[in-house]
């Protein structure tokens, strides 16, 4: 609490000085250990609206869809991490980001969509280390999903890919 007090106390009295935003970004980082979320949730905004292009910004773009997804709050999640994906190109989390997105769409029972999510990570990092967790996902949002030949061969294709993978078992 003593963070989130200094943090409030420099934005209070200095809201234009060169470590506004560093101090926005730390009650962001605060307010996110105590959970927080709605709190945190609102100074992400704010940080994206002050500084969309800032030093943090990809931390925080990221950080709010996943706030909104601790809080399992899924809808808003995929939209936050989808303006993530489409404001922040150079986002170094642009990868967990697809993989995130898809899984949020297998919950939700949104099996095309997720399969979607799955092979557009595939096509966009075809070496990706969450490669192996696409495909798996994929075969089985195929079988929820009632397509059940489908699923089959994805799921053959992934053992004799990944005959050591994680997911051996589960196939």
């Amino acid at each position: 609490w003593e963070s989130a007090v200094v943090y409030r106390e420099i934005l209070r009295r200095y809201p234009h000085s060169p470590e506004s935003e560093a101090a926005l970004y730390g009650s962001i980082v605060i307010f996110d250990q105590l959970k927080q979320t709605e709190r945190a949730q609102g100074l992400c905004q704010s940080y994206l609206a002050q500084y969309p292009k800032g030093k943090y910004a990809d931390s925080v773009g990221f950080l709010r869809g996943a706030l909104a997804y601790d809080a399992q709050d899924f809808d808003k999640a995929i939209s936050y991490f989808e303006d993530s994906l489409k404001n922040q190109p150079g986002n170094p989390r642009r990868e967990q980001t697809e993989i995130i997105i898809g899984d949020i769409k297998l919950q939700q029972q949104k099996f095309d969509e997720a399969i979607a999510c799955y092979n557009r990570y595939e096509h966009d990092y075809p070496k990706g280390s969450q490669l192996e967790k696409a495909e798996y996902r994929t075969a089985l949002a195929l079988l929820f999903g009632g397509k059940a030949d489908d699923a089959e061969k994805a799921i053959n294709a992934y053992l004799q890919k990944y005959p050591k993978g994680a997911y051996v078992a589960d196939g």
